[in-house]
């Protein structure tokens, strides 16, 4: 049998710990919400923690819509956006003119400037000419990823979570949580970094990548169960409680 080394970050769980005072079954029957000990306090904060890495990450796109939203801007030596340049004397008078915005990349303001996923004028004007952009279609207000599109991206941003709730629970029960909790983590990362690189005009991709990364919100599913694994039936739903609390700081 292994020795159980003392200390509050590396003793180890034995057998004879099973039923100490404490415990019940092997579950603790209290919690210690300032302790680190193996495994029961540190599982409950690895299970927290990782809700909230989560949970902080599935919440980042939204903010960023006012930005990626944006139509593509056009590279700075194209003509129009020379012309512009000779036209206004500012960044500001450019940012709000329905067709400088495209050569405006440093504007802050939601509703003017470029640097989104909207549409690609550039591929457009190579294709058919120099057409004004009504010519194409597009209205003022419609330069950049349309409402619609918004909100479809937003309902795919839940309907993955919503999906793999269902999913990752059997997968617990077969594998473990702290392997489940890990691979989907793990899965879940991928998504993050392929939304840095999904080319302009792709608000499709962009959508389908939300939803990609939408996944990790099931890890709500995975934090509780790993509580409820860890401490006894008298204090397991305040265990449960602080730590989807806490992951949704």
């Amino acid at each position: 049998m292994r020795t159980c080394l003392e200390g509050p970050f590396s003793r180890v769980w034995t057998e004879t710990d099973w039923d100490k005072p404490g415990y019940r079954d092997g579950k603790r029957t209290s919690i210690k919400f300032f302790s680190m000990e193996r495994p029961h306090m540190r599982a409950f904060h690895f299970s927290w923690i990782s809700f909230f890495a989560c949970f902080f990450y599935w919440s980042s796109v939204p903010p960023l819509l006012p930005t990626i939203r944006k139509p593509a801007c056009l590279p700075l030596k194209h003509p129009v956006c020379l012309n512009c340049f000779a036209t206004f004397h500012n960044s500001t008078g450019m940012s709000t003119d329905s067709t400088c915005r495209l050569c405006a990349p440093y504007e802050d303001d939601p509703k003017g400037g470029c640097g989104g996923i909207g549409p690609n004028f550039a591929e457009i004007w190579a294709v058919n000419g120099s057409l004004s952009l009504k010519e194409f279609g597009f209205a003022e207000d419609r330069l950049g990823m349309s409402s619609d599109e918004i909100s479809l991206g937003n309902t795919l941003g839940v309907l993955g979570t919503i999906i793999i709730r269902l999913i990752i629970g059997p997968i617990s029960d077969q594998i473990g949580v702290r392997l489940s909790c890990s691979c989907l983590l793990l899965v879940s990362s991928i998504p993050g970094f392929v939304i840095c690189v999904v080319p302009s005009g792709q608000v499709a991709g962009f959508n389908a990548v939300r939803f990609f990364i939408s996944w990790c919100g099931s890890s709500f599913v995975t934090t509780v169960l790993w509580a409820s694994k860890m401490f006894s039936s008298n204090v397991v739903g305040l265990a449960g409680a602080a730590a989807a609390g806490w992951g949704n700081f």
